[in-house]
């Protein structure tokens, strides 16, 4: 049986009649519709066709026959080799584990469970386990190490092991006999005291200097010390600091400009490799994954160009940064719950285009603490 290709053009039948004659071609059958002259010709003399689709600007409508797949096997016969090498590349590489990963936030935990699981010859790049072997392995590293981990799970998701681990916490025991009282960090005058245990030594209004007794352990009965606790308490207090900075009043202004260039990372054993050069001298980059998989990791990166240039700051938005600077620090050094009332500047100078600058800050933050 013979096999044929039907393909059409909208070229005028008597100038394909004309080019297909040309180039040796017959033809099988040949009309219009629609405004389209389609044209049936044997998939044998394909290939000719195909030499001037530019000129016949054709499409291929429909193909007839068995021989019409014989031929595109052929043809293209490396992809589909390629194809099936691929498919059962990626079909053997599924028996494997690429990559594992162990959830918790303590990484002598984590480390002590990779070695774990390395003892159990579950690494990265190795066979994966049976079900039931997963089972036993759990049970002997939870066994091994009852004092350290309360619960361990291994689930695998693609060629991924996710280790779920929970490690014991021991509760620590109250003792009843333990002493110990509540002096204050720094000095301050006091806002409000919240004693949950102990007894209270000063007052709201109080002015209090760094190591002063602001909560005793001692339980008092009529002026008697009738039992002895350890003292808790919270004892804000508005403190205060002074912090110097120094501001230049020139600097360099980092712009991000419309040139941009497009760049590839391949990640492989957490080693990134560039594909492209540097071109930019100056640049900041965003990063998309585009694909992540058998123990590698691609990802498309974009640079935008960076301009430097030389900037000059005015009196006042110096004066700002410095407050903005020096509130940063007295921060730093707060807890969560601590906070900044008030700032001031007490004195500046302007000196080799540099701003000095004194400020003092007050805040209200927790001065308790245990001794």
């Amino acid at each position: 049986m013979n096999s044929y290709i039907l393909i059409k053009s909208k070229f005028k039948i008597n100038d394909i009649i004309l080019k297909l004659k040309q180039i040796n071609v017959d033809i099988y059958l040949i009309y219009t519709e629609k405004g389209y002259t389609f044209v049936k010709i044997n998939y044998i003399d394909f290939p000719k066709v195909q030499k001037y689709y530019k000129y016949l600007n054709f499409k291929v409508v429909r193909f007839y026959g068995k021989k019409y797949y014989s031929f595109i096997l052929k043809k293209y016969y490396l992809v589909f080799i390629s194809f099936i090498l691929i498919i059962a590349f990626v079909s053997f590489l599924s028996f494997f584990i690429v990559d594992i990963k162990v959830e918790n936030e303590n990484p002598k935990i984590v480390n002590l469970v990779i070695q774990e699981l390395s003892n159990n010859n579950i690494e990265k790049f190795t066979f994966r386990k049976s079900f039931q072997k997963l089972e036993n392995i759990k049970k002997k590293i939870k066994n091994d190490n009852k004092d350290i981990i309360d619960f361990i799970e291994i689930e695998r998701k693609g060629m991924i092991y996710i280790v779920k681990v929970t490690e014991k916490v021991y509760e620590r025991k109250n003792d009843e006999k333990e002493y110990c009282n509540i002096y204050a960090k720094k000095s301050g005058i006091i806002k409000t005291i919240t004693v949950y245990k102990g007894t209270p030594l000063i007052k709201p209004g109080s002015y209090v200097k760094k190591g002063d007794l602001i909560v005793s352990g001692d339980i008092l009965l009529n002026e008697n010390v009738v039992s002895t606790v350890c003292a808790s308490a919270k004892v804000y207090a508005e403190s205060w600091y002074t912090v110097n900075e120094k501001i230049p009043l020139k600097y360099t202004k980092d712009t991000v400009t419309n040139k941009k260039r497009n760049n590839f990372i391949i990640n492989f054993k957490d080693k990134d490799y560039v594909i492209l050069k540097d071109r930019l001298k100056n640049f900041t980059s965003k990063e998309k994954l585009l694909f992540s998989g058998f123990g590698i990791k691609i990802y498309k990166r974009i640079d935008y160009e960076i301009l430097k240039k030389e900037e000059k700051y005015s009196l006042k938005d110096a004066e700002k940064k410095a407050l903005e600077l020096a509130k940063e620090k007295v921060l730093l050094s707060l807890d969560e719950k601590d906070e900044i009332l008030t700032e001031k500047v007490l004195q500046k100078s302007i000196n080799d285009s540099i701003m000095n600058i004194d400020i003092f800050i007050t805040t209200k933050e927790n001065i308790a603490t245990l001794s």
